[in-house]
């Protein structure tokens, strides 16, 4: 793996390769489904990116994984504006004009 800085955004951290270990290690970490993840003796090669921003937080992920069953196939899964999203804020006016409800759950 290496880490590079990522101008002044943060670090990118990448691997790309075909090391069984580092293959296995991804594989045991991944919350992909089982059903699709590839079997270790198939996976031909791995390719990874991760974007972290200067506080170390999570921003991007790219994840490419190349196996060989009975024909070629990869599996990717990009996710991308990770902890970008606002906090969610209630209005004012939905606050002000609130009725305070007095009910017990069960």
């Amino acid at each position: 793996m290496t880490i590079k800085a990522n101008g002044f955004n943060g670090y990118l951290i990448s691997y790309n390769g075909d090391n069984r270990d580092v293959i296995r290690g991804m594989q045991n970490t991944t919350t992909v489904a089982p059903t699709s993840n590839p079997q270790l003796t198939n996976v031909k090669s791995i390719k990874l990116r991760i974007n972290v921003n200067r506080k170390k937080e999570l921003t991007e992920m790219y994840y490419k994984v190349t196996y060989h069953s009975k024909k070629e196939g990869t599996l990717t899964l990009h996710l991308y504006d990770i902890n970008q999203v606002n906090k969610l804020k209630v209005p004012s006016s939905v606050t002000k004009n609130a009725k305070k409800l007095d009910f017990k759950l069960k």
